[in-house]
């Protein structure tokens, strides 16, 4: 629902979700609906509480092992750390997450992982780190078939003036011509200022 464009409604649904897990006493769930609500409504985390709370979320699923989804999460919760100002702890979880996914080899949300590290290097000051990092985000993406996660990185690579406007209208292409998500209306629109 999130990457379909129904934020208020996936909000909703984690919400819901997480109620359950706690009244179920099912830990996985409820950390599973705390991550993705960090996810999917970043204010989740913009008080230091809040910070506190995702990490506690990220430290529960490495002490239970459930590693698949951990890289993805932990790119988010880096995002949310610079957020906060701590830019060298927010590039070290970023960088951590980036490594996980490539130890793993699953390379679950890979292309989006190393494309959240890149903007970790751009708030940091690294902007070739981070070109380099949208780059290998956009050629994994194509291999995988990952339109979505394709499209948010040309997006990306557009705006810092690494592509041209070709490859964004491509990789808006790529999508079926129905889907809708936020993405795509944000590409289409930064196309039609060129």
């Amino acid at each position: 629902m999130f990457y379909a464009g129904h934020q208020d409604a996936a909000i909703d649904r984690v919400r819901r979700g997480i109620a359950i897990a706690i009244k179920q006493d099912t830990t996985f769930w409820e950390v599973t609906g705390i991550v993705w609500l960090h996810i999917i409504q970043p204010f989740e985390s913009a008080s230091e509480e809040g910070l506190a709370h995702f990490a506690e979320a990220i430290k529960t699923y490495e002490m239970m092992g459930a590693h698949i989804g951990l890289p993805y999460f932990r790119a988010h919760y880096a995002l949310a750390q610079a957020e906060h100002g701590d830019i060298a702890a927010a590039y070290e979880s970023a960088l951590r997450a980036v490594r996980e996914n490539q130890q793993d080899g699953l390379h679950n949300w890979y292309p989006e992982v190393l494309r959240l590290h890149a903007l970790v290097c751009d708030i940091e000051g690294g902007a070739a780190g981070a070109a380099r990092f949208r780059q290998e985000a956009a050629a994994i993406a194509t291999k995988q078939g990952a339109a979505l996660w394709l499209l948010r990185t040309r997006i990306d690579q557009l705006s810092a003036g690494e592509i041209d406007a070709g490859l964004l209208a491509d990789a808006v292409g790529q999508l079926h011509h129905r889907a809708a998500p936020p993405e795509k209306q944000a590409a289409l629109a930064l196309l039609s200022r060129l």
